[in-house]
């Protein structure tokens, strides 16, 4: 998807070669790196653009990107804000 994205872009430079590849196997996600070339003066409107259509292209291809989750296990207390927080108060 990011190749073809790339590919409808006019201001993103033919040479050198765009490049897309994976970066890191995290946790929960496979971090993805592309790079590209644009002129100086291109950079913020294609930067925007760019990840405007991969989310676009995501969204109709059903990909979703899921937000951080935390499980936190609180122990037992008869203190409310000690069980919200963690912290004791006066």
């Amino acid at each position: 998807m990011a190749f073809k994205c790339e590919a409808e872009e006019p201001c993103i430079l033919k040479e050198p070669t765009p490049f897309v590849g994976v970066a890191k196997l995290g946790e929960s996600s496979v971090d993805v790196v592309v790079q590209m070339w644009v002129q100086r003066a291109d950079v913020r409107q294609v930067r925007s653009g760019f990840l405007e259509k991969i989310k676009f292209a995501f969204d109709q291809h059903g990909i979703h990107l899921p937000y951080p989750q935390r499980t936190i296990h609180l122990q037992n207390s008869t203190d409310p804000m000690r069980q919200h927080v963690g912290v004791e108060h006066e």
